[in-house]
């Protein structure tokens, strides 16, 4: 038996772990990481800026234009960091709540978020209270012992104003992608068996088997969506593949019916795509709840692929999610920053 510990030591996962650290400029974020990938926090700016094997390359983009920086008082534009954020309902209904189509919830997108290291070694990221939506979003992140696999349990809730109209919409924009995936089923209620929100303009997406195979194009911003019950979206880039999981639930969802989404931008705005993962919509009054758990993970991709065999290694490695329920915490949490 004393033989055999030394192994068995050697091939245990390294403990997940977070802590305060300075990225990019940010004095103020936290590392979470287990060995095998890490995320970086910056609560200053609520975001997630970065996800990646450990030591390798962040599979998000960031936008240097804006690293190390926090949103200035009164600044009227997106600030727009890069990584990932939510946003608090579809983009069709926020002229009517914000009495503007644009930019998003600056409470969601941009803002101050207070951060917590949780007694599990999770971490909480909690925004303030939209001011138009009267919604807090709360985020907690967990990483898997060993394995290139973050969960993160979410919830918006209603602490303020008159009913509103909502979903959790997770916005995540990644690093220039050599090439990204939304499924397609044949019973989907979509024309093609996919939304093209520009009618068949452009020509960088094609079916491949159960796939919808999507290219970034250096003039031209292009979008699509799925309402695949397999729940996902995906992009590879540099040999590493990148997928956001859902449970796709009955109920209302918006942009036609999407729950998973990928839009890709042109080189005058940013090299980036756009993987997107949407709740079901509903009315909130003060008092209600809305949960939405996604998971994101990592994968190798086979060397020597062709294209048609890349789609289907995708679509065969990239199965339903399996989102925990958000465990609630029996002590006291850290907390690294506050309002």
């Amino acid at each position: 038996m004393t033989c055999l510990l030394p192994l068995l030591l050697a091939t245990a996962p390294a403990p997940v772990h977070a802590e305060a650290v300075s990225y990019h400029g940010w004095a103020n974020a936290i590392q979470l990481s287990n060995g095998v990938v890490d995320v970086v926090f910056v609560p200053d700016v609520g975001r997630v800026i970065r996800f990646g094997y450990l030591g390798g390359p962040n599979v998000l983009w960031e936008n240097p234009k804006f690293s190390g920086q926090v949103r200035p008082e009164g600044f009227a534009d997106w600030f727009n960091v890069g990584g990932d954020k939510v946003w608090p309902a579809e983009q069709a209904q926020w002229p009517a709540v914000m009495g503007r189509g644009w930019p998003p919830d600056r409470a969601f997108d941009g803002g101050l978020y207070r951060a917590e290291i949780l007694p599990d070694q999770s971490v909480r990221l909690t925004s303030l209270v939209s001011p138009d939506y009267g919604l807090r979003a709360v985020r907690t992140f967990r990483l898997c012992p060993g394995a290139s696999q973050l969960d993160i349990a979410q919830h918006y809730e209603k602490v303020a104003g008159k009913p509103v109209k909502t979903c959790i919409w997770n916005v995540s924009q990644t690093d220039d992608p050599d090439v990204a995936y939304v499924p397609v089923d044949a019973d989907s209620a979509q024309t093609w068996g996919y939304n093209d929100f520009d009618a068949g303009w452009h020509a960088n997406k094609r079916l491949v088997g159960g796939v919808l195979e999507i290219h970034r194009m250096s003039d031209a911003y292009s979008k699509y969506g799925s309402d695949s019950p397999r729940g996902w979206v995906a992009m590879i880039k540099n040999g590493t593949l990148f997928s956001e999981h859902c449970t796709r639930r009955d109920g209302e969802y918006p942009d036609r019916g999407c729950s998973n989404e990928a839009y890709t931008e042109q080189d005058s705005v940013a090299k980036m795509i756009e993987l997107e993962i949407l709740s079901p919509q509903v009315t909130l009054a003060v008092g209600g709840r809305l949960d939405w758990n996604i998971q994101w993970r990592l994968h190798r991709v086979p060397a020597n692929l062709t294209d048609d065999a890349r789609a289907a290694w995708v679509d065969s490695v990239l199965g339903p999610a399996t989102c925990p329920a958000q465990p609630r915490c029996a002590t006291q949490p850290r907390r690294l920053t506050e309002y």
